[in-house]
């Protein structure tokens, strides 16, 4: 928890540092919106995921305020066991703040995030339409590199808590759990 926070707290100064406000007229780079593919990694999960977001504000100023929505698949176990994996689909979505930084031939955005995601999963004894879900809430921060006008390299670290809830979630009670996350994609801009 202590490597999360620092880690948090690492990315919220540089997205402040960064976040000058300096006249840019360079438009080369400027969008409104993008999509995405992601592959994710946590100790007890893997998996992957496509975004669509949008811009909340412009970013003439060097700060960056984003929605994404995602849509994705993963796969884990449960609890130790081995007979315990599980499969799932999810729905989820992810606020970004941060900053950027421009120049001639390239963007650098380090930002911030903060999402949630719900998810119908399959499990032995666990049926895909049963009405318990997997929860799951995620904190980060990263950095995203463009260096043509309408593609970016992504990367994210932070941490993830993942819990069942439900009308039968009683014996998944011992499967909330709090993990490092590691999120590696690229993101397309229009």
């Amino acid at each position: 928890m202590k490597r999360i926070t620092i880690l948090l707290l690492v990315a919220f100064l540089c997205s402040v540092g960064f976040a000058q406000e300096t006249e840019d007229n360079n438009q080369e780079f400027s969008y409104k919106t993008f999509t995405g593919g992601f592959w994710s990694c946590t100790t007890h999960t893997g998996g992957g995921y496509g975004e669509f977001g949008f811009r909340l504000i412009p970013e003439d100023k060097n700060f960056v305020l984003r929605n994404c929505i995602m849509l994705g698949g993963e796969g884990g176990y449960i609890s130790n066991r081995a007979d315990s994996s599980f499969g799932g689909f999810f729905l989820g979505d992810k606020i970004i703040v941060g900053s950027l930084v421009k120049n001639n031939c390239s963007v650098i955005r380090s930002y911030g995030f903060l999402g949630g995601k719900a998810e119908m999963f399959s499990a032995k004894d666990h049926r895909f339409f049963n009405p318990n879900l997997m929860y799951g809430i995620n904190a980060g921060g990263g950095f995203e590199l463009q260096f043509v006008k309408n593609a970016a390299f992504a990367v994210e670290f932070g941490g993830t808590v993942s819990f069942v809830a439900g009308p039968e979630s009683k014996q998944y009670s011992q499967f909330t759990k709090g993990t490092p996350t590691l999120t590696i994609g690229y993101r397309s801009l229009y």
